[in-house]
């Protein structure tokens, strides 16, 4: 930008070109008019005197006049010319052409040569500026037009982002009035609570719900059903959509509510869920007593047919043992090797109706096992001996790897022979020749478990959830042509159970399999004790019954009231409590949460049951779950588990 200030020609110092010119023009007016001021005064004297004037005097004026004309008109004619020459030069100046050249001065010496260069000089700096003019009004209108642009992007910014925020506007409305219809049509009953406990909103489904008849509006005024903080809250008293009372259930969550905090209040008809949860519960302990009622008419029918079997099989085998060897007569090699297949599936036959009948009694809560300390090395290396020579004739390669000294366990001597029995004779059948069959045990916690691993075909995933089932044969066993009754396992699984333990199963198709169990160490420490909380009666007979059934080493003590389990806790002092959450009293949300602030329980084991799946959701502070219906098989090996089994299997 130029930093030059225009400058005007009538501010530039200007000489008076005519002040010379006017002194001139007088002094040729004067000397012109004094002869005719002379004759004048001379025609008036003889007109005066009354003289006759010459006849040349009027003429003579009149020349004089005309001299005096003329010599005025030479001297402005002389400087006219120089004028309009400057005029029109500034007339060309001004209408843009400064290429116009400029006038000259006739005479540079005089006042008018000074006024002609003031004037070329006031021109020549007015063409400068107005070439600086024009740079500045070129700038300007180039910065316009930048700014006019710009001016033009806002605004067409601007009016899509109206547009943009229109939508919005109407999206929003749109959101809420569809939020609105849902809310209102919700069949869940909404309200929001403020700070001050008053009800701010409130949709029709709660107006419904928890509205008196006399005063149907819920606004600005407290929460109108008991709420003691509890969350999930059940037993709320509600009207329901027919009219008839109903009962609820009440969920608080924080929010915020025109921009201050608030609480939304969920009150959900929960009537047909614990009506539906009462005769699922009816009609589990109906089905589970069914069961059992079953479970006891197979096992004596078992029991019944075995002993009608035995009888006959034993006369049947001691005969053709006479017959074999000879007694009653001399037999052929054909004959002799015939009886022998008969003695061969006389004795299969025995084992099979044993295990049958030995199974039959595991159901049945009729086999008895006295647990005591037990010294597992001794008797894993007589089992080991025994199967010794099986292996050998199969060409497989028996390792008995036991490092150092294994602590005493807590289990049933015969009980753990047969476990070992079966598992051994099950891993004998599927190795192959040249296979090895390996039998370890390891200290693992509170437990001694024992494996035995082979090198067999493996089982699949599919068939390991099936082996544990009585008279249930594997794939690889049907297609390899190998007999079993398909009791072996079953047996052995239950006796674990018995013996406080489990067994389990780790195979890969291919890769062999491992078995393995665990048994307590022996310790002079108190028997575990269960607590079993719930209001139902027969749930609490039929939890008590499986952990009877279960032969675990377990005090078991049962209580209706939480209040009052919760009083007597410390006297009690149990290992476990096996708690169900939806209680009469208190509910088991807020047993645990009492349970999980008082210091001598907090690690205190806790497993939740309950027929509700969200319920069980919630209880974050259980160690365990359990969803109702559950079998003794699954009751059992949870409370196993949480008494310090660690499973490093999966269990089947």
């Amino acid at each position: 930008m130029c930093s030059k200030v225009p400058v005007s020609p009538s501010s530039l110092p200007m000489p008076d070109p005519l002040k010379g010119w006017r002194r001139r023009l007088w002094a040729a007016f004067a000397v012109g008019s004094v002869i005719p001021l002379l004759v004048f005064a001379y025609v008036l004297t003889h007109v005066a005197l009354q003289r006759p004037c010459p006849p040349a005097c009027p003429f003579l004026v009149f020349a004089l006049l005309v001299v005096l004309a003329l010599s005025g008109y030479g001297l402005l004619a002389r400087h006219v010319g120089t004028l309009s020459a400057c005029v029109r030069y500034m007339r060309e100046i001004a209408l843009g052409n400064g290429e116009a050249p400029p006038p000259s001065a006739p005479d540079r010496d005089s006042d008018f040569a000074a006024l002609l260069a003031s004037v070329t000089a006031a021109v020549t700096r007015l063409r400068q500026d107005r070439v600086q003019l024009k740079e500045l009004s070129d700038t300007l209108q180039a910065k316009v037009a930048e700014r006019t642009a710009e001016l033009q992007q806002l605004t067409e910014n601007l009016r899509r982002e109206m547009k943009q925020l229109q939508e919005t506007e109407r999206a929003l409305q749109r959101s809420r009035e569809s939020f609105h219809h849902i809310v209102e049509r919700h069949h869940d009953g909404l309200l929001v609570l403020g700070a001050d406990g008053l009800i701010r909103f409130a949709n029709a489904a709660a107006q419904h719900m928890l509205a008196a008849e006399k005063n149907p509006s819920l606004l600005n005024r407290t929460l109108p059903i008991p709420w003691n903080g509890e969350n999930p809250h059940t037993g709320v008293p509600i009207r329901r959509t027919n009219g008839n009372a109903g009962i609820g259930e009440l969920r608080v969550f924080e929010t915020e509510w025109e921009g201050s905090p608030a609480r939304l209040v969920i009150v959900q008809d929960v009537t047909e869920r614990r009506e539906a949860e009462e005769a699922v519960r009816q009609g589990y302990v109906r089905i589970e007593g069914a069961l059992r009622d079953l479970s006891e008419t197979t096992s004596r029918l078992v029991a019944e047919a075995s002993h009608e079997l035995r009888t006959p099989l034993a006369i049947i085998r001691e005969f053709s043992a006479l017959v074999h060897d000879g007694i009653v007569g001399p037999l052929t090699p054909k004959q002799k090797d015939c009886l022998h297949t008969v003695l061969r599936n006389c004795d299969r036959m025995t084992h099979l109706i044993s295990n049958m009948l030995d199974l039959s009694r595991i159901e049945s809560g009729k086999q008895n096992i006295h647990r005591q300390s037990l010294d597992l090395q001794p008797l894993l290396r007589e089992v080991v001996s025994e199967w010794a020579p099986q292996c050998q004739a199969k060409e497989q390669k028996l390792v008995f790897d036991i490092p150092g000294v294994l602590p005493a366990v807590y289990a049933d001597l015969e009980s753990v022979r047969r476990i070992l029995t079966n598992l051994l004779g099950n891993a004998q059948k599927f190795t192959p020749s040249g296979g090895a069959i390996r039998v370890f045990g390891a200290v693992e916690g509170r437990f001694v478990t024992i494996s035995v691993q082979d090198t067999g075909p493996g089982i699949a995933w599919e068939d390991q959830q099936r082996i544990f089932q009585p008279f249930y044969r594997s794939r690889q066993a049907e297609d390899a042509g190998i007999k079993g009754s398909g009791l072996g396992l079953s047996i052995a699984r239950n006796l674990a159970q018995l013996n406080g333990g489990y067994l389990a199963v780790e195979s890969e198709p291919g890769r062999g399999s491992r078995f393995f169990f665990p048994l307590p160490v022996y310790q002079v420490s108190p028997r575990h004790r269960v607590l079993l909380i719930d209001d139902s009666a027969p749930s609490l007979e039929l939890m008590e019954q499986m952990l009877r059934r279960s032969n675990l080493d377990l005090e078991v003590q049962t209580s209706r009231s939480s209040i009052q389990a919760l009083l007597d806790i410390g006297e009690l002092q149990p290992d476990l409590v096996v708690l169900d959450v939806h209680l009469a009293d208190l509910a088991g949300q807020r047993v645990l949460t009492a349970l999980r602030r008082k210091p001598e329980t907090q690690t205190l084991k806790i497993l939740a049951v309950s027929g509700d799946p969200d319920a069980l959701a919630e209880c974050r502070d259980a160690d365990a779950v359990l969803a109702k219906p559950f079998s003794s098989h699954d009751f059992v090996q949870k409370v196993v588990q949480l008494l310090g089994i660690e499973r490093r299997a999966r269990r089947v």
